[in-house]
């Protein structure tokens, strides 16, 4: 099958690519990419002898090389194409110069224009209250540390669990 299948890509407007050619026992040629609308002509070619072909086939999948020879550009469905393209808002290029405005600032910044500077560093004493509170916290927690349980007295617990009387059943019963 010798046949030179012309495949077009749809990029970016604005933006060209160029395209190496691969073979696959058809010949696929592709040129110049651009936004087009996909269009499909067959030609047939017989430059290649049969050992060059084979010699030249890169290693592809026989599924997809029975579907590339079986290829019909009958089947296709006419379409239109249709580009949408969003425009940036009048926001969006101000947020964006002020942005570049900033990194631009920022590069050429001139460090030489600095002044050298002295640290001077204040000792800031807490106020009474601040010294109240962990006073206080201190001394409950030196409580708790410093307890002896071996202070306490023993005593005895006495669970009393009272059994309801006779009227206390019969006005739940009747409620």
């Amino acid at each position: 099958m010798g046949s030179k299948i012309h495949i077009p890509f749809v990029f970016l407007p604005g933006r060209k690519r160029h395209c190496q050619p691969v073979e696959l026992g058809i010949s696929l040629s592709y040129g110049t990419c651009a936004v087009k609308p996909p269009s499909i002509t067959t030609n047939t070619t017989t430059n290649m002898s049969a050992a060059d072909k084979l010699k030249d086939l890169p290693k592809v999948d026989s599924v997809l090389k029975e579907q590339l020879e079986g290829f019909s550009p009958d089947k296709l469905k006419k379409t239109d194409t249709s580009e949408k393209t969003a425009l940036p808002t009048k926001e969006d290029v101000a947020a964006e110069k002020q942005a570049k405005a900033h990194l631009e600032a920022v590069e050429g910044f001139n460090a030489a224009n600095l002044k050298h500077a002295d640290t001077q560093e204040k000792i800031v004493l807490p106020a009474k209250e601040d010294i109240d509170a962990e006073k206080g916290q201190q001394a409950l927690r030196q409580g708790i540390e410093a307890f002896d349980p071996t202070a306490l007295k023993k005593t005895e617990t006495c669970e009393k669990n009272p059994l309801p009387t006779k009227e206390t059943i019969e006005q739940e019963k009747s409620a």
